[in-house]
Formats: structure tokens, sequence, C-alpha cells
């Protein structure tokens, strides 16, 4: 563990120190101009390092070995939870950097397709903050994540068994406000997780449904509108 942290640390240095270079330049040129031209250099600094370090981070997390799907014991599969480290460390690199700023700027999604997500059209409110583990995640076309959702890959149970399984959220589903997904979750198609539900490995929601709570239990089904006839 004490490894994978110095290795993800040492990674995160060269990050920060090749995503400077261009915006260091920058602001060397225009430091003996006036303050306009400085406060301007400074502002297209601070996105320039975000674009670059984003990009290298998602880049590297794309392409670093990935923990393999399934329940497995912590203490006998080391190397597993290495892995899992060092890509966690990553993402958290880009969270205490103004990195995580990209998703959040119009066309910003395509950058969590380059970490590993598959991202149907017309997705709401996909972050940094909402996918915890990007190659796990498979959303279809117009899913809404509420505010503060949770999409998680991976957790670590009590009895020091680790899960990492996928997450497929399909077409026009909706995930509420404060809601936790964990992994090997199925969403069916136009279904609904309530606000604060949290939905737990192994549970899959048919097309349609509702379900809410903690454990997440289906809650109602929709009512089909009668068909009205026509005198």
């Amino acid at each position: 563990m004490v490894l994978a942290v110095l290795l993800a640390f040492i990674l995160e240095i060269i990050i920060t120190v090749i995503s400077l270079v261009i915006p260091v330049i920058i602001v060397q040129s225009s430091w003996n101009t006036n303050s306009f031209y400085i406060a301007t250099s400074l502002g297209l600094s601070v996105y320039i390092f975000a674009f670059i370090s984003c990009f290298i981070t998602v880049l590297l997390y794309r392409i670093f070995p990935k923990p393999k799907l399934g329940t497995y014991k912590v203490e006998e599969n080391y190397w597993e939870l290495i892995k899992f480290t060092i890509l966690l460390c990553l993402r958290l690199y880009i969270l205490k950097t103004p990195a995580s700023w990209v998703t959040l700027l119009p066309g910003g999604t395509p950058v969590l397709v380059l970490a590993g997500s598959k991202l149907g059209s017309g997705i709401n409110a996909a972050t940094f903050d909402s996918i915890l583990d990007f190659n796990t995640v498979e959303l279809g076309n117009n899913v809404v994540l509420g505010f503060n959702s949770v999409l998680s890959g991976h957790m670590r149970k009590k009895n020091n068994n680790f899960i990492f399984g996928k997450i497929k959220i399909e077409d026009e589903a909706i995930i509420g406000v404060n809601a936790f997904i964990w992994p090997d979750v199925q969403i069916g198609k136009r279904a609904i997780v309530m606000p604060g539900a949290i939905v737990y490995p192994g549970t899959k929601i048919g097309d349609d449904e509702v379900w809410g709570g903690n454990p997440a239990e289906k809650i109602e089904k929709p009512n089909k509108v009668p068909k009205t006839e026509t005198p």
C-alpha cells in the first residue's frame, strides 16, 4: 500500500511539472507588461494547466492496468489493491487541482470517455465528482445524474472482501439527488432511483421501475395511463 501511494505521489509531481511548463512561459512573457496583461496571462495559465494536467492524468488512468472484476480478499490479491490505489490517487489528483473543472465546461464529457467511461449522448451532470471509477461505468443516452449522486465501481466490505464491478445505467434512467450506486449494479431504461437511495452490489433494476431506500428496494410500479375511447 505504501509503495502504491509513493508511486502515485511521484506520478503527481511529474504531471504537475509537465503541466506547468506552458503556463510558466506565458506568465514570464507578460511579466514586464502592464497589469491587465499580467492578470489575463495568469487567468489563462490556470485554465491551460487544468486542461494539460487533466489530459495527462486521464490518459495515464486509461492505460494503467485495472483491478480485475469480481469479489476477492484483499490479503490474497495484494497486486489488485496496488492497482486500485494508484488509480484512486490519480482520480484524487484531478479533484484537488483545477483539472476537475474540465468536465464542468461545455463539451467536457469526452474527458471521462478518454478515462474509460462509456457514455451515451445527452447525459446530465456526469463529472469527476459523480464517477469514482471511470472504467467501470456505462451510461446510456439521456441519463440524469442528480446533484451529489455517486457511482462507485468499488466496495470494501467488513469481512475484508473487495468488490470491483461494472455499473450499467440504460437510456433515460434518473439517479436522484444524493443517491449512491455501488458496483455490480444494472439499472434499466427509464428507471428511477429516488433521492438518497443506496443501491447495493448485485442489484438489477428493471425497465420503468422506481427504487428507493437504504438498501434500495422497488417501491412502486408506474401506473399506465388507460386509453380513452372516443365516443
